[in-house]
């Protein structure tokens, strides 16, 4: 069942899973979003880790180990797995939005990321999952298109609690 979080804060969330909406380079607002708190959710991870998910992230995102993650990184569509470093979930899943920092987003490589999500998190028993409006922010979606389609997803996984975190920007 869908449950809708009007809160900034999902980095504070306590469920099983967090998903970050990310780009495939695995950047997450560098050096000074762990100093300062900025607006999205991939830095507000950045902040409360001081840096540590955001440097597992870069190595994570990699293709291949010896090609940096901005020439091949992960394509949109498409997610990948870093520790909580001790945020009060198991995992962090990084769904990409988009393939470069800042780039637009595409409804169809958020309804992939998000089918590829709800899958990954029934088959590793995953319960409970905090996942923001992917691709709303930068990515420039619409927040009723994408929080329908989580919700829609959500409704076929009985077993997963999902809490769709809205932000003040996003009105629904």
């Amino acid at each position: 069942m869908a449950h809708f979080i009007h809160d900034r804060e999902i980095a504070l969330a306590k469920t099983d899973v967090i998903v970050n909406a990310a780009n495939g380079c695995g950047y997450m607002g560098g050096e000074t979003c762990t100093s300062e708190l900025h607006r999205g959710v991939a830095e507000h991870l950045n902040f409360y880790t001081h840096g540590a998910m955001e440097k597992e992230a870069l190595k994570v995102a990699r293709k291949y180990n010896k090609i940096p993650s901005w020439l091949i990184g992960t394509k949109a569509g498409n997610f990948f797995v870093t520790d909580s470093f001790g945020l009060d979930c198991k995992v962090v899943i990084h769904a990409v939005t988009m393939r470069y920092p800042a780039s637009s987003s595409n409804i169809k490589r958020v309804a992939e990321v998000v089918h590829k999500i709800f899958e990954y998190c029934n088959s590793s028993g995953y319960k409970s999952i905090s996942i923001p409006l992917l691709g709303c922010g930068t990515g420039g979606l619409s927040a009723e298109k994408v929080a329908g389609l989580i919700r829609n997803k959500a409704a076929k996984y009985p077993d997963i609690d999902v809490y769709i975190y809205i932000n003040r920007e996003n009105k629904l």
